[in-house]
């Protein structure tokens, strides 16, 4: 009798365990990965927010182009899927603020119910005054030179801006999503700065190739920012890799 009363009690408690412990200690860590999400979402709005109310100049040093580059950025190592990115501009009477509103994609229970559902995450800073800064003047630069050996090897960019030397110089490239080196980052720019070449005022090079690789895509394949000097900031895309190769 004893034995058959222990032996009861072992499998209550190891059913217990099974259907009512574990799954609420899953619950408790699916509530824990839920508020990690939200908080990494709600800074990166954030910091996008702080992004897209610098001027002009400021950004550009940033290496970013626009407000969705910088959440994608910041939520990389973020188990989350990006639905979208709105930026409306609230004016009020103490001025205006641009608020970056995120919604994202939690798939509930670590994906074993296969249930999704879509959170929103949002933060605002203020809008600096953006006409202080940059004249209305051009650069006068020349198209951007992108050289490599041909193929799926590292490129170097240079491009020439006579008559302008110490301007910030910066820009993004991406990765060919179709190449396998390349899997898990095609969806984030990968910022680079270009440095003025010593003796040679007015031309700017990245100081080492980079192994990314380019869109096949033009519209997506890449840009680069000139600002620092009194003309306004220009944004230029990047045009197809050629040689020889500098590397």
């Amino acid at each position: 009798m004893l034995r058959a009363t222990r032996g009861q009690s072992t499998i209550e408690f190891a059913l217990v365990f099974i259907f009512i412990f574990i799954p609420v200690l899953i619950g408790l860590a699916d509530v824990a990965r839920t508020y990690y999400e939200h908080l990494a979402v709600v800074n990166a709005a954030k910091v996008a927010a702080r992004w897209a109310g610098l001027t002009p100049v400021q950004r550009c040093g940033t290496g970013y182009g626009s407000v969705d580059e910088v959440v994608r950025a910041d939520l990389d190592d973020v188990p989350i899927g990006i639905r979208g990115v709105q930026t409306p501009v609230i004016t009020e009477t103490t001025g205006s603020r641009i608020e970056v509103t995120v919604s994202y994609t939690h798939t509930l229970l670590f994906g074993l119910v296969g249930g999704r559902t879509v959170f929103t995450g949002s933060a605002s800073m203020p809008i600096l005054n953006q006409q202080s800064l940059g004249g209305s003047c051009t650069y006068p630069y020349e198209a951007p030179m992108v050289r490599n050996a041909g193929g799926l090897s590292p490129v170097r960019i240079t491009i020439r801006v006579p008559g302008y030397s110490g301007l910030m110089i910066s820009g993004s490239i991406w990765c060919d999503p179709n190449i396998a080196s390349c899997a898990g980052s095609s969806t984030v720019p990968v910022p680079f700065i270009l440095t003025e070449v010593p003796g040679n005022p007015g031309t700017y090079r990245m100081a080492t190739c980079t192994a990314e690789l380019f869109e096949a895509d033009p519209r997506t394949r890449g840009s680069i920012t000139i600002c620092g000097g009194s003309c306004t900031p220009v944004t230029i895309p990047l045009p197809e890799p050629s040689g020889p190769n500098p590397c």
